[in-house]
């Protein structure tokens, strides 16, 4: 198998029951690894231009296209709500109100152990 049929394999769906819980552990593993990285210092990145924040967009938007199977001129939006991925520019706001929100409500300091 050559290089780009393998690119082309991981946009289809799979028939066997085997390779679909493959075709699942690889969807689940490019949606962690591609989440984990945007994620990246997001508090950083609050309020900088759209011209900043575009091309880690652009990434989402491949990787949602890579992992749903779509083609380059699908329209994505769709699909992160398939995969239930905000839009980057949202998913960085969210995360840290979400971690503003653990801090003044202590639950951060219940869930740590001194």
């Amino acid at each position: 198998m050559t290089y780009r049929q393998k690119i082309s394999f991981v946009g289809k769906k799979p028939q066997s029951a085997a390779s679909q819980s493959s075709f699942a552990g690889l969807r689940n593993n490019v949606s962690a690894f591609i989440v984990s990285r945007l994620d990246y210092c997001n508090s950083v990145l609050i309020g900088l231009s759209w011209s900043t924040i575009a091309p880690l967009q652009h990434v989402q938007n491949a990787a949602a296209q890579l992992v749903t199977g779509l083609s380059a001129r699908d329209h994505v939006g769709p699909a992160l709500r398939e995969l239930h991925w905000l839009p980057h520019a949202h998913h960085m706001k969210f995360k840290v109100a979400l971690r503003m929100y653990t801090i003044v409500s202590d639950v951060w300091c219940t869930s740590v152990k001194w």
